[in-house]
């Protein structure tokens, strides 16, 4: 569902969208139905996510293999590019098993 949707189904006709508007509604979607787990999530899964790009998800994903996994979100703050500022936004995105 979207936001104002009232607890209805709102369905979006996609076939009059460019590329890129179609990539920002599903970044959207995505991002409302989803928590990504931060131990499986892929680069192209965390570019998703407000204020990363592919240089930051690399970074995220370097550091959950250097590590061998994350066992809490707050070591994201470790990782250079990741303030406490972003932090407080992309948690409310990400889950742990």
């Amino acid at each position: 569902m979207f936001p104002g949707s009232e607890g209805s189904v709102k369905y979006v006709n996609v076939a009059n969208f460019t590329s890129k508007q179609y990539r920002m509604r599903m970044r959207v979607l995505g991002v409302l139905l989803l928590a990504l787990n931060l131990n499986t999530a892929t680069p192209k899964q965390l570019e998703a996510l407000p204020g990363i790009g592919p240089v930051l998800a690399n970074r995220i994903v370097e550091f959950r293999d250097k590590k061998g996994g994350y066992k809490r979100i707050e070591e994201l703050l470790a990782i250079p590019g990741v303030s406490e500022k972003k932090w407080k936004v992309l948690r409310q995105y990400l889950t742990l098993p």
